[in-house]
């Protein structure tokens, strides 16, 4: 009996084996942590083109990826945490207040700092432009598609406190759960990133 490797069986399992790599390159990756950025950005790329059915290896385009944008991504990780520690400090500045009028610039700084970390490495896996259009696409799009980002806050911090107190989710995200998470977010960057540019050419 001769096996048909390429039966959706066995293309399943070829698929799920390298979401375990990717998962493991990203998390290696991010050891350094200085590298944080250039790995969420490699990621991105791969999911990005696999969700658009492009068929590019995994491990060669990570890599490649990573080393390429490596000293711009890092840049724009190293300016993500300037930017956030002054949106954070602007989030505790209003709540010290306790006033209702306090309550609404504390909820734009958050949402903010939200949209910041959220959005900026998505768009630089799929856009060409200057870091400052990018931070500034991350703060619009992310304050702009309040729904989506929330939505995105709650999966993140769902998937950390499970992560944190569930053993089986824990050995889930050390396999494949942060190539799949982004595998899953990425259908909805790409429908958000798509409804940009078509009300960018109008």
């Amino acid at each position: 009996m001769k096996l048909n490797l390429n039966a959706p069986f066995f293309q399943f399992i070829n698929t799920a084996f390298d979401f375990v790599v990717l998962n493991i390159c990203f998390i290696l990756t991010c050891l350094p942590v200085f590298t944080i950025g250039a790995a969420l950005t490699a990621l991105y790329t791969v999911t990005m083109a696999e969700a658009e059915d492009k068929g590019l290896p995994f491990t060669k385009t990570y890599f490649h990826t990573f080393t390429r944008c490596f000293i711009r991504s890092s840049l724009l990780f190293a300016g993500c945490i300037c930017i956030g520690a002054l949106l954070l400090f602007c989030l505790f500045f209003w709540l010290s207040f306790e006033s209702l009028l306090a309550l609404i610039p504390s909820v734009l700084s958050l949402a903010a700092l939200i949209a910041l970390v959220i959005y900026l490495f998505p768009l630089l896996a799929r856009y060409e432009c200057s870091s400052r259009q990018l931070l500034f696409n991350a703060l619009f799009i992310g304050t702009s598609h309040l729904p989506a980002t929330g939505l995105f806050a709650v999966i993140f911090a769902s998937a950390g406190f499970l992560f944190k107190i569930w053993y089986p989710a824990r050995t889930f995200m050390l396999l494949m759960g942060c190539s799949f998470l982004a595998y899953c977010f990425i259908f909805l960057f790409l429908k958000i990133f798509k409804s940009q540019e078509i009300v960018g050419h109008n």
